[in-house]
């Protein structure tokens, strides 16, 4: 009897890793999206997306007459990365296959995928010139092609993008599409501007739109067609003065090492973050005009400090002797009612902020336990809409309602815009 209760344990152990090695498989059609046709010679690589984190066997595939592929034997319970190659095509997955526009796919222990559909489009080549004020080719600069959002997204957005050659010429390949170009000279954001005595202005270029503008509303589209490249753009980036924001920050405690004050691109979706002393001093360098929100910060303790919010615009002028003040929040109390909690995981309230197109911070998460009686109090919240999660709830249970006061949250979201 010893021997088979020995038996039986290594048998119940191993079960699951037995089972969890049943290999996957894939199989599908790699087809021409312009018109439809199967391709072949296809090049299929299904690789693990993080190979140092999850060892895994690299496994590949052509393509036959009838642009059919098979991949078996794969190792389940890995997240692979398809790559997918033929000469003179580019992948273009659908949203559904690729949401980031890189397809990754994880299999299940056993798993057969059947019918998966690859759309390839013919490769068209964009390529010109960026050109300075003085009509001057220049070198080392980024330019991207961004397709124009489309009413009804079928596709996740193709982008390419590269840089320009010592005669300040670039080539992209991208998929039949209509597209924005977008010329950006790289710079270093932490140096400051330079000192000159000639009576000459530290200037910068701006990220240009073609055929030279800032805003994507008056932008040139340029339209690429299947089997006819586009040539002869030239990009001219817009020349403006070195702009700034600098000022204080106020209610800094003895015992902080100092605060951080973090601004946020509305424009073009960038974060940079700079300290600020015990004297209170911050300056960012280098910014292209456009909408900003700022906001200063610092850890003490429990309670974290946050200054209030403001938004601004920089145009042709910078910005001095901004004060941002911080403060300690507010504190959110409240109730859990119904399933008394089970003392396996202590429950947890938390608030994120709503995310919108232009802002997220995501620093501003609070949470707090719930104690025994169901009761919690949050601590530091700042003013602005959160939405409401119950962590660790068990099984079975989940959030009903949600009430502000008197007043009903719908879909989980509470409007403290106005303090608690």
């Amino acid at each position: 009897m010893r021997n088979a209760l020995i038996l039986l344990l290594y048998c119940f152990f191993c079960y699951p890793r037995m089972l969890a090695q049943q290999p996957a498989s894939i199989e599908g059609v790699v087809v021409n999206s312009v018109s439809g046709a199967p391709l072949s010679r296809v090049h299929l690589k299904l690789g693990p997306q993080n190979p140092g984190e999850e060892p895994a066997p690299v496994y590949g595939a052509m393509s036959n007459d009838a642009g059919r592929f098979s991949i078996a034997a794969i190792q389940p319970a890995v997240a692979y990365r398809l790559d997918v190659e033929r000469a003179g095509f580019i992948l273009y997955p659908t949203v559904e296959q690729a949401p980031s526009s890189v397809i990754i796919r994880t299999f299940k222990p056993g798993e057969g995928v059947t019918g998966y559909k690859l759309e390839m489009a013919p490769r068209v080549v964009i390529s010109g010139r960026v050109l300075d004020e003085n009509g001057e080719p220049m070198p080392g600069v980024g330019v991207l092609a961004r397709r124009v959002p489309q009413p009804v997204p079928m596709h996740s957005a193709p982008m390419a993008w590269g840089s320009t050659d010592d005669r300040g010429m670039f080539r992209l390949a991208v998929p039949p599409e209509r597209y924005n170009l977008i010329a950006s000279v790289q710079s270093n954001p932490s140096e400051g501007p330079e000192i000159r005595t000639d009576g000459s202005v530290d200037s910068q270029y701006l990220p240009t739109y073609y055929p030279s503008t800032l805003s994507r509303e008056s932008a040139a589209i340029v339209e690429a067609r299947p089997g006819a490249d586009v040539n002869g753009i030239d990009i001219r980036p817009v020349h403006s003065a070195m702009l700034h924001i600098s000022g204080t920050v106020s209610g800094i405690p003895a015992c902080a090492s100092g605060a951080e004050v973090l601004l946020i691109s509305k424009t073009g979706y960038q974060e940079r973050a700079v300290p600020a002393g015990h004297d209170g001093k911050f300056s960012f360098t280098r910014l292209d005009p456009g909408s900003y929100r700022i906001h200063a910060r610092c850890h003490t303790g429990d309670e974290p400090l946050q200054s209030q919010v403001v938004d601004l615009t920089l145009t042709n002028s910078s910005l001095d002797f901004l004060s941002l003040a911080l403060t300690r929040g507010f504190e959110l109390s409240g109730t859990v009612l119904g399933v008394p909690p089970t003392g396996i995981n202590q429950r947890e309230i938390a608030l994120f902020p709503v995310r919108t197109e232009s802002d997220y911070d995501p620093w501003r998460q609070r949470s707090a336990p719930e104690d025994a009686d169901g009761s919690f109090r949050i601590k530091g919240v700042e003013p602005g809409e959160y939405e409401v999660e119950v962590r660790w709830l068990p099984d079975g249970a989940y959030v009903k309602s949600l009430r502000l006061g008197n007043t009903e949250a719908a879909d989980a979201v509470i409007d403290l815009r106005n303090g608690s």
